[in-house]
């Protein structure tokens, strides 16, 4: 009895190329185009800037540089941007003219895309960032994050069943008595 073993292996032939392809993560997890982000924790409202860092990676094997291009914002809900950086560079928060190439390398080559932002109310808010490039197969990222902005912490304080406004003074009806404090 004779068993025949067959192995087949995928080669890749001289004049094959794994096609460039647009790559992004956050934290070194894989973000998809069009699918938001959860920000958390989330924001305060109004009170401080949140910065998001992105990596945006090239992952051609053939010498091809990735070029991005008509990086902006596109839309945004209850939120003010502060910054977008492209390896610490500004860059417009307008779809228009901000263009980048990414080397092929073996690693693949990458930058970091860092965006600043302030939830200006509580509540719902997200983006969206607007990547194109002439990647053969995602030529348009869809960036896309979202979260519920929260207030500052409030205190509340009662005094007879009714709550004291900010700043307001409460009288405590009768005559104090004098009293006894233990340390």
């Amino acid at each position: 009895m004779f068993r025949i073993l067959l192995l087949l292996m995928a080669v890749a032939l001289p004049g094959t190329a794994v096609s460039k392809n647009i790559s992004v993560t956050q934290n070194g997890l894989p973000v998809s185009s069009g699918v938001p982000v959860v920000v958390d924790p989330s924001p305060v409202a109004g009170a401080q800037a949140t910065t998001l860092v992105f990596t945006i990676s090239n992952s051609d094997t053939t010498g091809t540089d990735l070029l991005i291009s008509s990086l902006g914002v596109t839309w945004g809900i209850n939120t003010t941007f502060n910054s977008i950086k492209v390896d610490g560079a500004d860059i417009s928060q307008t779809a228009s003219n901000n263009s980048y190439a990414i080397p092929a390398t073996i690693p693949a080559s990458s930058v970091e895309l860092s965006i600043t932002y302030t939830p200006t109310d509580v509540g719902q808010f997200g983006a969206m960032i607007s990547i194109s490039s002439n990647s053969d197969t995602n030529s348009d990222f869809s960036l896309q994050f979202a979260g519920l902005a929260t207030g500052n912490p409030e205190i509340d304080v009662v005094h007879a069943g009714s709550s004291v406004a900010d700043g307001a003074s409460s009288t405590i009806a009768g005559t104090p008595s004098p009293g006894v404090i233990q340390v």
